[in-house]
């Protein structure tokens, strides 16, 4: 199986980023480390090794990226704002730099996400804002409420970021609806 660790300067975070790609072609799958998690998670917990039948096929590459959770989720003594403008900072890095990145090693096709717990919720999360860009999504066990997980704060960027609260409010005619129809949606719990 090929394996490729690249890491470039995020100006959007101040600080370099990695990426471990497994695989060098089939759907592209950005892989969303549990809570507080780094790229080699995914690995480490035997998660490449099952998936290793469709990687070594060419069927499936997975893209595997460092939360930045710690300074945001988990830092429950810091101010709100600061912590959901932080994650939104992560969010654009994800956006601008990463599915870029992405999508030159993805042969035309629409990436997927995935995540397992607090991965579940960043891989929910970025299918629902950016269908356009996904047209696939597998949550394992999260969590979808980004207000719960702020102590019941809410702004703007709290519900941007919370799909319980913008997709009940998405109007039926929305272009993402249409997209959503299209798109492979799997979120499970246990």
């Amino acid at each position: 199986m090929e394996i490729q660790m690249t890491q470039w300067y995020s100006e959007r975070l101040g600080r370099d980023m990695p990426v471990k790609r497994y695989g060098q072609s089939g759907k592209p799958c950005l892989v969303i480390p549990s809570q507080n998690g780094k790229c080699h998670d995914f690995e480490g917990f035997g998660m490449v090794e099952a998936c290793s039948p469709f990687i070594e096929s060419g069927r499936l590459q997975l893209f595997c990226v460092d939360t930045i959770d710690e300074e945001t989720w988990s830092c429950e003594w810091k101010n709100p704002r600061e912590r959901i403008e932080q994650h939104e900072r992560w969010m654009q890095y994800l956006m601008q730099e990463v599915t870029p990145f992405i999508e030159q090693h993805a042969s035309d096709q629409k990436a997927m996400t995935l995540g397992c717990s607090m991965g579940a919720y960043h891989a929910g999360n970025i299918f629902f804002r950016f269908p356009d860009r996904f047209d696939a999504c597998l949550c394992l066990s999260g969590l979808y409420d980004a207000a719960s997980m702020l102590n019941g704060y809410m702004d703007d960027l709290v519900y941007l970021n919370s799909p319980c609260h913008c997709l009940k409010n998405l109007p039926a005619d929305h272009p993402y609806m249409e997209l959503y129809r299209h798109s492979k949606i799997f979120i499970c719990v246990g």
